[in-house]
């Protein structure tokens, strides 16, 4: 099956067309939190309830780049333009860039937007000549999707979207999960991920609140690496 990353544009000139756009972010999103609420911060509960208003703030956040990797016709006729893709094509996984965030303090800013435990995030030093820092967030593969190379391909594709955002200078790209989420971070590891921080936080998903270790990892990509 052939499959293409695109980017969700954050506003569309037809309103028709928009309102099937969050009707189909929504749709997903909740999904997810349906099929696999233990990989979110968030809960199906909770989003559920959202107005339009919500999600289509998700999707024209000035900081926030909301990609999704979906099923191409397999067909010989002409190339399907993206927004016809997004619009009537199964959504297979989806990956959200957070920034870009000012790379000295990206880690904090971080914190800060998603709400989470102060003091706790840690992304390393920033790299020589690096200025800014994108964060992936939210990332998911439909499980009667999996294993079959959509997390490295929409992985790559947020990789080569935060270099064309940030003009082709080098970036960081960094990203947050529980350490003993092994498949996950097998996937980023095959993209140039590596570890350089855990913390533990209180995790409020399930019923009662429990320590769970997270892992931070991090990449640094740029016109001079192979991504």
């Amino acid at each position: 099956m052939a499959t293409r990353a695109v980017a969700l544009p954050k506003a569309l000139s037809d309103p028709t067309q928009w309102d099937q756009l969050i009707a189909r972010y929504k749709e997903f999103r909740l999904l997810s939190l349906r099929l696999s609420p233990e990989s979110f911060g968030s809960s199906y509960a909770r989003e559920v309830a959202f107005p339009d208003e919500i999600w289509a703030s998700r999707l024209n956040n000035p900081v926030a780049l909301n990609t999704v990797l979906v099923s191409e016709p397999n067909t010989e006729a002409e190339t399907t333009d993206d927004i016809s893709l997004i619009l009537y094509s199964p959504w297979l996984a989806a990956l959200t860039l957070v920034g870009p965030l000012e790379a000295k303090t990206a880690a904090k800013s971080y914190e800060d937007k998603m709400h989470l435990q102060p003091d706790t995030v840690s992304f390393g030093p920033p790299a020589p000549g690096v200025d800014s820092t994108y964060v992936l967030n939210a990332m998911y593969v439909l499980p009667s999707e999996r294993r079959k190379g959509h997390s490295y391909k929409i992985i790559e594709f947020a990789k080569q979207l935060a270099l064309k955002e940030n003009n082709g200078a080098k970036v960081t790209l960094a990203l947050i999960l529980d350490d003993d989420n092994v498949p996950a971070m097998k996937s980023y590891e095959k993209s140039g991920f590596e570890i350089v921080h855990r913390y533990w936080f209180d995790d409020t998903r399930g019923e009662t609140v429990k320590k769970t270790r997270a892992a931070v990892m991090r990449v640094d990509a740029g016109v001079d690496d192979a991504v």
